[in-house]
């Protein structure tokens, strides 16, 4: 019965993406009405928000309404976790998803049977329209949690996993995906740079994939090129969280990503919590249209993102992402409290910079930044003189008021998380 519900929702999905923009807004819009006024009737968190701010289920009849509601943030959800679940579903059956944790706390979602059988919808439609074939043998590196189950695409046969631990050493990892040789590989960006610098140092050739899905991680202008002059044409991005699965996917035109709007209502907001114009960088909210259990109703996920008003000239109607720019906390306060985005930060003197395993910015305080660096055998005196170009580069950037350190290690590299972030903030917003 689940997989043909999956199949249902995927030719939805499918017939959808062709609609034009109006009918998308309608089909979100309904979604949102009825998703609303369960809320309020059957989720405690829900009606204590409304009746606070005066706010009746009525008032929300579109998209355009949600603004009137105010932002739910993963605080909110840890400090008020019993309310904030349906007292309906807790008499059914639902499953529970965690978050990564990449930012902190790892957060417990609820969501029904009805919201499984829609992301496998979700899974096998982006694999779908990215050129995955249904019998494709993936490997994805990341660190496999304990006792984790099949999924319902895999009790099928499709799109068969393997699950490769990038906590392994890369030998071990190399050795497994020869063996493997598999059709589609994913994984976070900055592994599988890892994975192909290790190929290239050893001079190992492999059967390349005929697909690659990155996913967990923003993927920088540098890190694509070196993936793609190695890979070819065939690396796909999707945007995606625990809360609501797959969110946004990078089609075969490269030309940013679909939001797939059947699913979730997505914004783009500033800091004064206006919607932002297409084009320009803002933190991004998600409405959850299918999960009745642990409803997620304007939920900040943390993002920053670029919205674009343009077509992709696939021909799917799906509104586009041009890119995803980093994490709303890893924003950078300056001594003079200007807000600089990650993706405004010049780390790109050290991408390139070869001896370099791995580096982090880290602001410290408001007035200190630490730049810590694993470097590999190839490390030299011509390396050291481009890190201190690139820290030049840096006070250049920021400015005198800013002390910049550097710390350099040759330590291996931890793999605690899947997520990878390079450009960190410890300064308090």
């Amino acid at each position: 019965m689940a997989i043909i519900k999956t199949l249902y929702y995927l030719l939805k999905l499918k017939l959808h993406q062709r609609f034009n923009l109006e009918k998308l807004e309608k089909i979100q819009n309904e979604k949102l009405k009825n998703l609303i006024h369960y809320s309020y009737n059957n989720v405690p968190y829900y009606r204590k928000l409304f009746n606070d701010n005066n706010i009746s289920p009525r008032d929300i009849r579109t998209k355009n309404d949600l603004k009137k509601i105010p932002i739910t943030k993963k605080e909110d959800i840890q400090e008020n976790y019993e309310s904030i679940i349906s007292k309906k579903k807790l008499r059914k059956k639902h499953e529970i998803i965690f978050t990564s944790g990449s930012t902190g706390k790892p957060l417990k979602i609820l969501t029904t049977k009805k919201e499984i059988d829609y992301n496998n919808a979700l899974i096998l439609y982006v694999a779908l329209e990215q050129g995955r074939s249904l019998l494709d043998k993936t490997i994805r590196f990341h660190i496999p949690e304990p006792n984790t189950k099949k999924s319902l695409l895999s009790k099928f046969g499709i799109f068969k996993r393997y699950d490769l631990d990038i906590s392994d050493t890369l030998e071990d990892v190399v050795r497994e995906y020869i063996k493997i040789s598999p059709k589609h590989i994913a994984s976070s960006p900055s592994f599988l740079i890892e994975f192909i610098t290790y190929l290239q140092e050893n001079n190992i050739k492999i059967k390349k994939p005929r697909t690659i899905s990155l996913h967990g991680e923003v993927i920088t202008l540098i890190e694509r090129r070196k993936l793609t002059k190695f890979f070819g044409n065939k690396i796909f991005n999707i945007y995606g969280a625990a809360e609501v699965s797959r969110i946004a996917f990078e089609c075969e035109k490269h030309n940013g990503l679909h939001i797939i709007t059947d699913g979730c209502i997505v914004e783009f907001l500033d800091s004064e919590g206006n919607e932002i114009e297409s084009n320009k960088e803002g933190h991004i909210v998600i409405t959850n249209l299918y999960n009745y259990a642990m409803p997620l109703i304007r939920y900040d996920l943390g993002d920053l993102g670029i919205p674009i008003s343009k077509r992709c000239y696939c021909g799917r109607t799906w509104p586009l992402l041009k890119q995803l720019t980093g994490r709303k906390d890893d924003i950078f306060i300056l001594p003079n409290n200007r807000k600089i985005s990650p993706n405004r930060i010049p780390s790109w003197h050290l991408r390139s910079l070869n001896g370099i395993k791995q580096f982090e910015i880290i602001q410290e305080k408001k007035d200190k930044i630490l730049i810590n660096i694993i470097k590999s055998q190839k490390f030299n005196n011509k390396s050291k003189i481009k890190l201190e170009k690139a820290k030049k580069a840096l006070m250049s950037f920021f400015g005198p008021a800013l002390e910049i350190k550097i710390n350099i290690t040759s330590g291996v590299p931890k793999k605690t998380d899947y997520k990878k972030r390079s450009i960190i903030s410890k300064v308090k917003k």
